[in-house]
């Protein structure tokens, strides 16, 4: 046996047996099937309400406590929509609570030049009320729908996270736009503003310009990234902690979930919440000086609309997990599984919240999985090719998927 778990919590007597595990009293032990084995354990703690702990590695695999409710049972149909002067494959999704779609396209297949963002409106999304060529990913709504922010590019890396500036533009037509040298990634808090990182240290050729240049002039003096607050319409910036609150091992390959009050950070060490008053991390999972470590570049993140959930996921390595749902104010470990168990190797590419609660994860093989924090999923293919981006439509009922294919956005109907 290669794992062994303790099952610890919970009030209901634990099952002699179960498909792929080996239990013993409160012990769980998973053998060569093991990825299939750790989700099985999952469902068992979760179903028991009780904490899945690593014996090995000292880790909790899921905290304490009940589980939010399963997903849907699945999809209706799957159309395509936004099919309208499509100007190359979409690889960014932002949705207003209107049902205004900020979609960010790279430009088709060998064709030299910068991507290009657009905002779709109509039933169908084909109106493209305005066009912004320069803007790509990352990219963000705000959660009133008055704003946007997207990386201003001048190549179409989607995954290149050393963009040296960032442009915060109104969404209503012939809107306020401002560039801001800031760059990592970056989200809107529920009460404005926008929560950014400053510029990585090889970003830092020349002087900061624009909004707040002096402020920022003085967070970028050594080799250390930190958090701050943009204001786009009144043109200030703030600093998140008076320290440095991120080093080395968080600004590689870094991504960011906001939620009231707090900013989530991950690296390809640890997961941190940084308390947007300012002050020194909330927490940090795991705990620093502790032996277990992600091993993970982090491709996507997402926070739950009522703000008690965030989630990270990303490429694999071994058996280590690769999606992570954590209690936001906590960091408390919900969920945390090697996604090989879902049946796909490829990298989480994307994740999105449904409103009542469970997640959307989008891989890079075009599959998508709804995963609830009892394990159960639901799994179909959203997109042909690759997957870069998922967004659920404001009311919930439909699924938007963006990917390689320069036919439009999938929309995928969901069942009740």
């Amino acid at each position: 046996m290669l794992y062994e778990f303790e099952l610890r919590g919970g009030t209901s007597p634990v099952p002699v047996g179960a498909p792929d595990v080996e239990i013993d009293g409160r012990r769980i032990r998973v053998g060569a099937g093991r990825p299939a084995g750790m989700l099985t354990a999952l469902r068992l703690a979760a179903r028991l309400g009780g904490e899945l702990y690593d014996v090995g590695r000292g880790w909790s695999w899921r905290a304490s406590g009940p589980c939010a409710a399963p997903p849907p049972p699945g999809r209706v149909r799957a159309t395509w929509t936004a099919t309208n002067r499509v100007p190359g494959p979409a690889n960014g999704l932002g949705v207003a609570p209107d049902g205004t779609v900020v979609v960010a396209y790279d430009p088709p297949r060998g064709v030299k030049g910068p991507p290009t963002l657009q905002v779709r409106t109509g039933e169908h999304l084909d109106v493209v009320r305005s066009e912004h060529p320069g803007l790509g990913t990352p990219l963000a709504v705000d959660r009133t729908g008055a704003w946007f922010a997207a990386a201003e590019r001048s190549r179409p890396h989607r995954h290149d996270v050393n963009f040296p500036t960032i442009r915060t533009v109104a969404l209503h037509p012939g809107g306020a736009e401002l560039s801001w040298c800031l760059g990592g990634e970056f989200g809107w808090l529920p009460g404005g503003g926008l929560l950014a990182l400053t510029r990585h240290p090889f970003n830092r050729k020349t002087p900061p310009v624009g909004p707040a240049a002096a402020v920022l002039s003085t967070l970028e003096v050594d080799r250390v990234v930190r958090a701050v607050v943009a204001d786009p319409a009144g043109n200030v910036t703030a600093t998140l902690a008076a320290s440095p609150v991120l080093d080395e091992t968080l600004y590689q390959t870094a991504n960011l979930a906001v939620v009231a009050g707090l900013a989530v950070v991950a690296s390809c060490h640890r997961v941190v919440g940084l308390p947007v008053d300012g002050g020194p991390p909330t927490w940090c999972q795991p705990p620093v000086g502790h032996p277990q470590k992600f091993v993970s570049h982090w491709y996507a993140a997402a926070a739950d609309p009522g703000g008690q959930l965030v989630a990270f996921g990303g490429n694999h390595w071994h058996d280590d997990p690769n999606l992570l749902i954590l209690e936001a104010a906590t960091g408390l470990v919900r969920f945390a599984v090697n996604t090989t168990a879902f049946g796909t190797r490829a990298p989480v590419r994307a994740l999105a919240f449904h409103p009542d609660g469970w997640l959307a994860a989008g891989f890079g093989d075009g599959q998508v999985r709804h995963v609830s924090l009892s394990g159960e999923t639901v799994a179909y293919r959203g997109i042909p090719g690759s997957l870069a981006a998922l967004a659920f439509t404001p009311d919930g009922s439909a699924l938007l998927v963006a990917g390689a294919s320069t036919n439009g956005l999938r929309r995928i109907e969901l069942t009740r």
